[in-house]
């Protein structure tokens, strides 16, 4: 059913895609790369339609849950900067171990996933990588920029999908990589998602990006068949 409405929802999915070139990052410089003319078709990923938060570990910041622990604010696809409708739990399978807030005297900027190792992990949204390599804490990491001052981050990374490189034109829902524990510290298997909002070709910085709450956007109303 959700497979089918993905396909339905491709025109909206994929408006990212059609925006003016932007430049992108390449190692310490900045190359120019043209988001594609045409979008690409979404991928096959579904995202679940329930997610729980972890049991039998110690969960940080974790979100509202029901008395089975399922997120109560969940919503498989959401709309991020009023155009761009994007997925919260870009893979299948996982639970909640650390939500989004403060932790450690610090803001923990996105959500961590955890999930099996080798669990594949998805565009959250159509757009282009801004960067994929190492990236200290965040070991095996890909950015992506989905346009209107919109991207995302996939951290601890145990390996990237093949062919994979900065400027990869992507699909909603396309394979970018697999989970793992990835990182100069010691940490689980787990992938690390954050949702950025702000100007990072301003900044070129991601620590200077806003971090956003995943399960805090709206709902993605389906659009009324004409």
């Amino acid at each position: 059913m959700l497979k089918t409405l993905i396909w339905m929802l491709a025109p909206f999915l994929l408006v990212a895609c059609v925006t003016p070139s932007a430049p992108v990052r390449s190692g310490g410089s900045v190359a120019q790369a043209r988001l594609p003319t045409a979008p690409p078709p979404a991928g096959t990923f579904v995202p679940d339609e329930r997610v729980k938060v972890c049991t039998g570990l110690r969960v940080r910041n974790a979100p509202a849950n029901d008395r089975s622990g399922y997120v109560a604010n969940y919503r498989r696809l959401v709309v991020a900067q009023r155009r761009i409708v994007l997925t919260p739990m870009p893979l299948n399978g996982g639970c909640i171990s650390s939500g989004f807030g403060q932790r450690d005297g610090r803001l923990h900027k996105g959500l961590d996933i955890s999930a099996p190792r080798g669990t594949w992990v998805y565009s959250a949204a159509p757009g282009i990588v801004l960067e994929a390599g190492w990236g200290g804490g965040y070991g095996n990491y890909v950015l992506i920029d989905h346009g209107l001052g919109l991207t995302t981050r996939y951290a601890h990374l145990d390996k990237f999908v093949e062919g994979l490189t900065v400027g990869s034109e992507l699909g909603f829902g396309w394979p970018i990589g697999q989970v793992g524990n990835t990182s100069t510290r010691r940490v689980g298997v787990h992938l690390h998602f954050e949702v950025l909002t702000g100007d990072y070709y301003k900044t070129r910085n991601t620590s200077k990006l806003k971090g956003n709450d995943p399960f805090s956007f709206p709902v993605y109303e389906t659009p009324p068949l004409s």
